[in-house]
């Protein structure tokens, strides 16, 4: 149920592998782990479209603030699966159906020393062809920062549960939520700045758990190059690469991944 909370936010995040527990501090961070909103420095806002297969799309959009001892967001995301071929119980044509999946998520974040948590309120609706079903999930996030500076920069252990919920229900077939844990380490701003490192372990609820890995090295200021692996048992498992622009605080990224079976 609800394919769409599987889907990963944010061209940077991505591109280093989907390594983003302990790594996220940024607007992205209401998909990968509540707690990093705490640590943006400034409002921001993204938006992120991502063009499938066979008709197939993916659309986000994001916005955090800053508080004083935390920071609270708000994330929007739609995933479209085209038209579909429609045929009634005799076989005959009915026509192309649609089929979407949505969700809303708001989230806040406490700040305090050495430490950040956060939390994520979603609320879920899929349609199909005429049927709907509606659903709640929440995410519980934590950070917690080494004091002593590594390499110049600091080191960041996160862990975050994702998609706690009862599940979704078309007519008489309910479907359990893709409940997800996940702990990270991640090393940031190292060698003045220029470089990010981070590692993941996540267990799904339903399947086997998996390892990640990314790098972010920025080459000057305003162009960062990014790389990363994802070993799980899926698709989508493999490497990952791309690219970041940031001029005068607007940001462009591009990931490109590479999967197999």
């Amino acid at each position: 149920a609800a394919d769409v909370l599987k889907i990963g936010v944010g061209a940077r995040a991505i591109g280093m592998g989907e390594a983003y527990t302990a790594q996220a501090d940024d607007v992205s961070s209401l998909y990968w782990n509540p707690a990093g909103l705490a640590l943006m420095q400034e409002r921001q806002a993204s938006f992120m479209y991502d063009k499938g297969y066979q008709g197939m799309s993916f659309q986000n959009a994001n916005v955090g603030i800053p508080l004083e001892n935390g920071a609270i967001g708000g994330s929007l995301s739609y995933l479209s699966y085209g038209n579909i071929a429609g045929f009634d119980q005799q076989g005959a044509s009915i026509g192309n159906q649609s089929a979407y999946s949505g969700v809303g998520t708001v989230g806040a974040a406490w700040l305090g020393n050495q430490w950040s948590a956060g939390v994520n309120v979603k609320g879920i609706q899929e349609k199909l062809a005429d049927e709907k079903a509606n659903g709640a999930a929440f995410d519980l996030g934590a950070d917690v920062i080494y004091p002593k500076p590594v390499m110049g920069g600091t080191l960041r252990l996160g862990a975050v549960i994702q998609n706690l919920g009862a599940g979704m229900q078309f007519e008489q077939q309910k479907d359990p939520l893709p409940t997800d844990y996940r702990v990270g380490l991640a090393a940031v701003q190292m060698l003045n700045k220029k470089l990010n490192v981070s590692m993941d372990y996540a267990k799904p609820k339903d399947d086997d758990s998996s390892l990640s890995g990314g790098v972010e090295y920025w080459l000057v200021p305003f162009l960062a190059l990014r790389a990363g692996y994802v070993n799980n048992h899926t698709e989508g498992s493999g490497m990952r690469a791309g690219i970041g622009l940031r001029i005068k605080g607007v940001s462009f990224d591009y990931e490109i991944g590479r999967a197999h079976v």
